[in-house]
Parts: C-alpha cells; sequence; structure tokens
C-alpha cells in the first residue's frame, strides 16, 4: 500500500471541500431558477388580471379548490427557495483557521490571527482535524441546501401543473 505524502493528503481534503462548495453554490444557482421562474409567471398573470378576476368569478368549487392549492404549492416552492439563500447553520466546534466566522469574531487583527493559523498549520494531525471540521461543516449546510432546493423545484413543478390546468380553465370560459 502506498502512503499519501502530506501534500497529496492535503490536496484530497481541499478537493473535498471544494466539491462542497460547489454543491453549495449549485443548489443556489438552482433556487435562483425557481424564484426567477416564479417572477415571470407573476408577471405574467399580474398583465392578465382583469381576464382572470373575470373568469374566477365564474367558477366551480373544484375549479376554486385547485387555484387554491396553486397557490399554497406556489408559497412553499417559494419558501423552500429562500431558504437556500437564508444561512441557518450554528458552528458549535472550536476556533476554525478556515471558517471566516471564526476567523474574524475570534481575532480582533490579522498578526493574532497569523499566529494561530502558523501553530496549526504546522501541526499536522490539528490541521487534518481543522480541514475534516471545515469538510463537515460545508456537507451539513450543502446537504440542507440542496434538500431545500429539492422541494422547491417539486412544489413548483407542481404549481405549474396546476397553473397549466388553471389556464386551461380560463380558455374554456
Amino acid at each position: 500500500m502506498n502512503a499519501l505524502s502530506i501534500y497529496e493528503k492535503y490536496e484530497q481534503y481541499w478537493a473535498i471541500l471544494r466539491n462542497n462548495q460547489e454543491m453549495i453554490r449549485f443548489s443556489e444557482v438552482k433556487a435562483g431558477l425557481v424564484i426567477s421562474i416564479f417572477g415571470i409567471l407573476f408577471s405574467i398573470i399580474l398583465n392578465s388580471v382583469g381576464k382572470i378576476q373575470a373568469s374566477v368569478a365564474e367558477w366551480t368549487v373544484v375549479q376554486m379548490g385547485i387555484l387554491f392549492v396553486f397557490i399554497v404549492t406556489t408559497l412553499i416552492s417559494m419558501l423552500y427557495a429562500f431558504r437556500c439563500f437564508i444561512p441557518r447553520f450554528e458552528n458549535k466546534n472550536p476556533t476554525s483557521v478556515i471558517y471566516f466566522g471564526d476567523i474574524v469574531s475570534d481575532f480582533t487583527e490579522y498578526k493574532a490571527y497569523h499566529a494561530f493559523l502558523e501553530k496549526i498549520v504546522i501541526d499536522d494531525a490539528e490541521m487534518s482535524v481543522q480541514l475534516a471540521e471545515q469538510i463537515h461543516t460545508n456537507s451539513t449546510i450543502a446537504t440542507r441546501k440542496m434538500k431545500a432546493v429539492n422541494t422547491a423545484m417539486r412544489m413548483m413543478m407542481v404549481s405549474v401543473a396546476l397553473l397549466i390546468i388553471l389556464v386551461g380553465f380560463l380558455l374554456m370560459t
């Protein structure tokens, strides 16, 4: 078995960390897409509000129920999409040399941070712990964001399907 050099080991850690950061960005892009699609749909609906009001007044209870479910699924989708942009994570781990929040809150000036960083970087075991903690933290964030955006996208698909049905009702009147 071929042992990895310290450099190769850290390169693997950083590759995992970069991959997690890409997953975070990817979920945020998907959430932005969901919000953009709803923005376009809302603008189309607002431009047709007069015709919609006249037709909706004559709808049956079933049609109104579909409209209600459309509104609810749209709101749920938007809520989950926005949750991707609101970071809510409590870091209960000790001071990290990598996490920007710890760097700013735990060190008032760069010299203190530099001294702490130098102490951590030369200790292979501690640096491994620091990287593993940051990878775990980013994985947790990426997982939460991906779950939220996947829920947003599923609800958006239901919402769009219901909107197609509602448009069909409008065209029949």
